[in-house]
């Protein structure tokens, strides 16, 4: 019985060519395959619930009715051989119609109708002719010369044959096949092919002397199969022309005896010596024809052959090669094991004795070197100082000191640690250093970084590694400097990754949460998590387990608390777990959810978990109803294997006919009677069992012993006594030899003279699990990344058309119901173009591309995205198709009015939050900016750096000393150079409140009215954040007459009717519900006319308080910063 999964179901429906209906006893319409849009171009959803006999053409209607109410009243399943269906906005056609019941538990839960073209199965028909005639072009245009064989002719010969003999087709078959057969070699060939033709088989290839028209001699392999030409026995012969591979065995054979160092080759079964070279011969003084088949026992002594057999086992198992030093005497012998595995599986050990006596001779002299300090001092890679301890004075260096400061050797002796240092964190006269020189002094080792300084004033980190040694009879203080700038800079690295991780930890779509041990409550979440489980703030989720947010049972039965705490040990010991789970909100509402845990350990020795949990009730909901289809398509599923059945039965009596299939096939098969005695096995069967059916030391199979678990045994006798048959059933088995490996085993019962017997197939898929769980493994791990990512990702075949997505990207555009796979991405972006830009330059050789898209996400919204574009495949020039990550960095415009060239604005709001959306949004603008403030880490993590923005910082100011008007001078240089290097430039100059620390009022107004005026030369855009109430209202005054407030900041003058202000209040409870809303809608919430409604829409539009944009017919109003400005305003009022 065969039980499809829901997805091979699924693949069938939605794969089939042929057109399926399900309807319901009455023939109303419930499910259409999506073969309709491909052959009508019709969509499946348009004839749901409408009346299949509709579709019957009238003059078969009657008929097909008639069958229709006979299979409905006797569950039966029928054929109409022809009937004529019309679809809308088609022709008639005739079609081949199969009508079955869906049974479930004996009542019919519906109808499936499967519709086949009669057209397109007489086409069927006409293709079976095509392949014949295609396998005679594939005779004739073969490279292998191809002959048929009877008795002594030749009967049927391909080109490739006249090319290798040298004859034409008709001399060829004037002449007998012996003939063309070197001399030497045609009595083996002949003994072979009648041997052959008596069905003793023999090898099917092998390899012989031919002479051609030209008396050329050529070496040919020949392949054999015996088979039935024109009702007599004959041979199709393969001959493959060889003589090149001949002439470079004759060569290897030649280097193999030249070379200077002792070479031989061991069968790894036998242990004997299967080749030697002339090296090999002189060294062991034993003739060839001895040494040849002696095993190396016989040439050492005992312990030695013991240990080399030792490595040689590791070389085989491990299948890597080893080399080693054995001496004997004064003698230093480097021998090589080297691993090597035949393509016919035989494996064999190459040693390769080479003599070393002379080098090791030469490393020994090497090692008495009078001049060993100096060469290790001046080859260290590391810096070395020697210093005088009072004063570290420079005594002498290393030659990669000089190397690594630029210094010569007399310049740097000359030099202070200072000179050569960032005295800025480093000073030799601090107390720091005094101590340092103190320990050093006790006899203390010490470890300091050191931020040193080159010739050219470039600076990087060191490690210091500091002693006290004795030194031409003194005591002098040693340092080793290390580099460390990379570590260094890879410390600045996982801080910024760490401040990027929180950034999307915060921003994530997905519930993402941390756990820490020993008792593994919740140690921080985002605030997806907060949203799926109802939880006001981190802090009320903090501290609490995950069995606290569970439901008390698993659907296996399991106790939540108990099973949770087996995942998340599962999860620490593997690295990560992914499982579905049954949770519940803060306020007990349960939902069924997909978890992730990952196993994190940012420092060793303290490992953490993350947990990625998605709500997936809609998911379960749809496998819930693919369930109930898969059973109802079980019936056919049945009927499917019992007519292969049949077809099984009648191959069994054509066995006679396909022997020659049964010998070269390459699974095992044979035929055992029911006392487990073997009757016949094939060559593969023999290979996998390691059990032969004659000359055998076991010529039984005691298949107790054969298979490996008990339970096995009891399940394979239970199925061949009760069913007479065993089918594709996966079975640990022992090979004779006692090794065990996994195959797939088929058992049925025949008769043999008479005599019930079992016949067995059995296929080796050992290395096939593994593969098959290997790829399974990395396939699970890749989706679940990809599927745990918050950017979207995607990939498109060489048409733009979807190949695969995950659920971010399906979030997006809303299309979990919708399959996408094959559909265009051009439907989905604003800008096509920007991406056939990235595709040619990807293909013009550049490994990955980045630009920003404009999506078109659900709600008709449009998201802009930066995303890296990557090809696929090997050929980087001709890509197979292409990968699409993206990050959503869309700012809405909207709120911040209209923002013209040359004029210089007021930010008037207290948090810098405002400032930093304005230059995000200026940026996808594609302006160039430049943002002045003082030094504040916070900044950095908000910021968005990339080349368009740079990040100037005030120089601080000492409070004892305060500044001229040079230090605003050097600001304004700054801007102007900023304003004239870039056409498109925003300037936005923060922190005004530490500026009016040092500079009064006057002086600072002066400055900024030289900065706007060169604003506006330039047309850039000033952004001047100061809060209203950091200067006076007078002061206020000055700055408004000469800078504008931004469009979303003039709210003071405006006076607005009681109605027009509830249809600002209604568009902002529609906004933050993510609702669109348009004329219409507004019109019937007010109950006003459209004449009333465009009149009070105008007057909001008027003003700057809302915006309409055009979506197809529909025109949507959205609410402006500004308006929510004027309705914050309002409330507090």
């Amino acid at each position: 019985m065969i039980e499809p999964s829901r997805q091979l179901c699924d693949f069938f429906l939605n794969n089939t060519n042929d057109i399926i209906f399900i309807v319901d006893k009455e023939g109303v319409i419930q499910f259409v395959t999506p073969s309709i849009i491909k052959s009508y171009k019709l969509e499946p959803g348009s004839f749901i619930k409408s009346q299949f006999f509709e579709l019957v053409d009238e003059k078969d209607l009657k008929n097909f009715n008639k069958k229709f109410q006979t299979i409905v009243k006797k569950k039966t399943n029928i054929e109409i051989k022809s009937c004529s269906i019309c679809f809308p906005g088609s022709t008639t056609k005739k079609f081949q119609v199969l009508l079955h019941n869906m049974i479930d538990y004996s009542t019919i839960n519906g109808i499936v109708i499967i519709l086949s073209e009669i057209k397109a199965i007489n086409q069927k028909n006409s293709r079976i002719q095509e392949s014949i005639d295609n396998y005679k072009i594939l005779f004739e245009n073969a490279r292998e010369a191809i002959c048929i064989a009877q008795g002594e002719k030749l009967v049927l010969v391909n080109d490739s044959f006249e090319k290798l003999s040298g004859l034409k087709k008709e001399e060829v078959y004037k002449k007998k096949f012996v003939d063309f057969i070197h001399p030497n070699d045609r009595e083996d060939v002949i003994n072979r092919y009648h041997k052959r033709l008596k069905g003793k088989g023999g090898e099917s290839g092998y390899q012989f002397r031919i002479v051609n028209l030209n008396n050329d001699i050529l070496w040919v392999e020949i392949h054999v199969s015996l088979f039935t030409w024109k009702g007599k026995p004959a041979t199709l012969n393969f001959l493959i022309d060889v003589t090149g591979k001949k002439e470079i065995e004759e060569k290897y054979q030649f280097l193999f005896n030249t070379i200077p160092d002792a070479l031989s080759e061991v069968d790894y079964e036998t242990r004997k010596i299967i080749s030697a070279n002339d090296e090999m011969i002189k060294r062991f003084q034993i003739p060839r024809d001895k040494l040849i088949g002696m095993n190396y026992s016989e040439l050492l002594p005992n312990d030695i052959h013991n240990d080399r057999g030792r490595i040689g086992e590791e070389v085989m198992k491990e299948n890597k090669m080893q080399k080693f030093i054995d001496q004997r005497g004064n003698y230093f012998l480097e021998n090589s094991y080297i691993p090597v595995k035949y393509p016919t599986g035989k494996k064999t050990l190459f040693i390769i004795s080479k003599d070393i006596t002379d080098i090791k001779q030469a490393e020994k002299e090497v090692v008495l070197s009078e001049n060993k300090f100096k060469e290790i001092f001046n080859s260290s890679t590391d810096a070395i100082f020697i210093h005088d301890i009072k004063d570290l004075r420079i005594l002498d260096v290393n030659d990669e000191t000089c190397k690594r400061f630029g210094y010569t050797k007399e310049e740097i002796l000359k030099k202070s640690v200072n000179d050569l240092s960032d005295t800025t964190l480093f000073d030799i006269n601090s107390p720091q250093s005094i101590e340092l020189i103190k320990q050093v002094l006790s006899g203390k080792t010490v470890k300091i970084e050191w931020l040193s300084k080159t010739k050219k004033g470039k600076l990087f980190w060191h490690e210091i590694n500091g002693k006290l040694i004795e030194f031409d009879g003194k005591k002098r203080f040693l340092a080793v400097a290390r580099d460390i700038n990379e570590r260094k800079e890879a410390e600045f690295k996982i801080k910024e990754s760490e401040r990027k991780y929180r950034f999307l930890f915060n921003s994530s779509r997905d519930a993402i949460m941390t756990l820490i041990p020993p008792n593994w409550n919740f140690s921080s979440a985002n605030p997806a998590t907060l949203e799926l489980f109802k939880a006001e703030d981190e802090k009320e989720f903090v501290n609490i387990s995950p069995w606290d947010i569970s439901s008390e049972y698993q659907p296996d039965g399991s106790l939540s608390s108990d099973l949770s705490k087996k995942m998340i040990e599962k999860a620490i010991n593997d690295g990560s777990n992914f499982f579905e789970w049954t949770h519940k909100t803060l306020k007990g509402e349960e939902f069924p959810a997909s978890v992730l845990l990952t196993r994190v350990e940012l420092e060793k020795g303290k490992p953490f978990l993350q947990a990625t949990v998605r709500d997936i009730s809609y998911r379960k909901k749809t496998e819930d109803k693919l369930k109930k289809y898969s059973e109802n398509l079980k019936n056919q599923v049945d009927k499917k294997t019992y007519e292969l059945k049949e077809t099984l039965e009648r191959l069994k009596d054509s066995e006679k006919k396909y022997r020659n299939l049964f010998e070269i096939a390459p699974i095992g098969i044979g035929i055992i009677d029911k006392n487990t005695n073997i009757i016949e096995i094939n060559k593969a069967f023999k290979e996998i069992t390691g059990y032969h059916s004659e000359g055998d030391r076991r010529p039984d199979i005691d298949f107790d012993l054969h298979c490996v678990n008990k339970k096995d045994r009891e399940i394979i006798h239970q199925k061949l006594f009760k069913n007479g048959c065993v089918a594709n059933y996966e079975i640990q088995l022992k090979r004779a030899n006692g090794e065990i490996y996994t195959a797939l085993l088929n058992i049925n019962t025949i008769h043999v003279n008479g005599k019930p017997c079992w016949l067995t197939i059995e296929r080796d898929i050992s290395e096939l699990k593994i593969k098959d769980q290997e790829i399974k493994n990395a396939y699970s791990y890749l989706e679940n990344t990809i599927n745990s990512a918050s950017e979207i990702i995607f990939s498109v075949d060489k048409k733009l058309n979807f190949t695969m997505y995950n659920n971010s990207f399906l979030d997006l555009i809303d299309d979990h119901k919708k399959r996408i796979k094959g559909i265009s991405l051009k439907s989905f972006i604003e800008n096509p173009s920007v991406i056939t830009d990235c595709i040619h330059k990807i293909k013009k050789g550049r490994k990955t591309v980045k630009d920003t898209v404009s999506i078109n996400s659900k709600n008709g919204e449009k998201r802009l995205f930066s995303f890296s574009i990557t090809g696929i495949g090997n050929d980087r020039t001709n890509p197979e198709g292409f990968l699409f990550i993206g990050v959503d960095i869309t700012v809405d415009a909207s709120r911040f009015g209209k923002i013209r060239e040359g004029i210089g604005y007021l930010v008037i709001d207290p948090s810098q939050n405002k400032i930093f959306d304005l230059m995000e949004y200026l940026q996808i603008k594609g302006y160039n900016g430049a943002f002045h403030t003082r030094l504040n880490p916070e900044y950095q993590k908000k910021i968005n750096y990339d080349d368009s923005l740079i990040l100037e910082l005030y120089p601080e100011i000492p409070f004892n000393s305060p500044p001229s008007e040079d230090y605003l001078q050097k600001q304004l240089n700054h801007i102007k150079k900023q304003v004239e290097t870039h056409p498109k430039c925003f300037i936005v100059i923060d922190r005004v409140d530490y500026l009016l620390t040092f500079f009064s009022f006057d002086m600072l107004l002066k400055w900024l009215y030289s900065v706007s005026a060169m604003i506006a030369k330039h047309q850039a855009i000033l952004f001047i954040h100061i809060p209203q109430d950091l200067v006076s209202n007078e002061q206020f005054a000055y700055l408004s007459a000469e800078f504008s407030l931004l469009p979303d900041q003039h709210i003071e003058n405006i006076s607005l009717e009681e109605p027009v202000y509830k249809i600002l209040t209604y568009l902002k409870s529609e906004q933050e519900k993510n609702v669109l809303v348009s004329y219409h809608n507004v019109g019937k919430n007010f109950n006003i006319s459209k004449i009333t409604t465009k009149k009070r829409l105008d007057e909001l539009e008027k003003h700057g308080l809302i915006s309409i944009h055009e979506k197809g017919r529909m025109k949507v109003i959205r609410l402006t910063g500004k308006g929510e400005k004027l309705l914050n305003k309002r409330e507090v009022v």
